[in-house]
């Protein structure tokens, strides 16, 4: 009788020991998992303010446009037919800043120009013809700004547009032109410091980020027609 009291005796100490271990074990995973999800939980936000802040670098790297550059001659060859590309070399400039491609090459200038050719019905087009071609053809949006001034070109500017603008050569007067410099030109304006718009001009190989004179410009403006008028490309 003694030995079966003992004997049950310890079974009991046997089950009691293993149900105090089991709930120091589920203690600790319990302490564990909870260590294990606050961690997680400051890893992800860590994560998510990282991603956010990636998010607004992005955003700053979008709104800092890119506008390419291309001489009307790409391979500094200024016979025909690039003697004749200025209106081609505008328009290639306008698309690749449209769709935020950066002209990387001569060769992918020269190929741009000459398929930009493909739309266009004379050597020289005004800026009535070079709208049709980016308003119904590239589906870019622009639209004639008559009689502008210094104000309205940097208004222009200040709202994120690009302009294109006519000029006579000769009048602008650039000391990278030929002899004789063009009398029907265009350039493309896209920023400006307090004396001077910024401007591509593909008429002469050194003609990326000019500085031309506000004034000058103004008093250059010439479209084919004799008109005073810009071509504001929308952002």
């Amino acid at each position: 009788m003694r030995d079966s009291f003992i004997t049950k005796l310890g079974v009991v100490l046997v089950v009691l020991v293993a149900f105090i271990d089991g709930i120091l074990v589920a203690n600790h995973y319990h302490t564990k998992t909870d260590n294990v999800k606050a961690l997680e939980a400051v890893e992800l936000e860590s994560i998510f303010e990282k991603y956010e802040i990636e998010l607004e670098v992005e955003e700053v790297i979008l709104e800092d446009r890119i506008v390419p550059f291309t001489s009307q001659a790409p391979d500094g060859i200024w016979g025909a037919p690039w003697d004749n590309y200025a209106e081609e070399a505008i328009i290639s400039m306008v698309l690749h800043w449209n769709k935020q491609e950066a002209i990387l090459s001569r060769e992918q200038a020269r190929v741009s120009l000459l398929d930009i050719d493909q739309f266009t019905e004379s050597e020289t087009l005004n800026l009535i013809q070079i709208k049709e071609v980016l308003n119904d053809i590239l589906a870019i949006r622009s639209e004639i700004m008559e009689s502008p001034s210094v104000e309205s070109i940097s208004a222009a500017l200040g709202k994120g547009s690009i302009i294109v603008v006519p000029v006579n050569g000769q009048i602008l007067d650039s000391p990278y032109y030929g002899d004789p410099a063009p009398r029907n030109h265009m350039v493309l304006v896209y920023g400006e410091l307090d004396g001077a718009f910024i401007v591509h001009d593909p008429g002469t190989s050194r003609g990326e980020a000019v500085e031309y004179e506000k004034e000058k410009i103004l008093e250059s403006i010439q479209d084919l027609d004799g008109e005073f008028r810009v071509l504001i490309i929308q952002p």
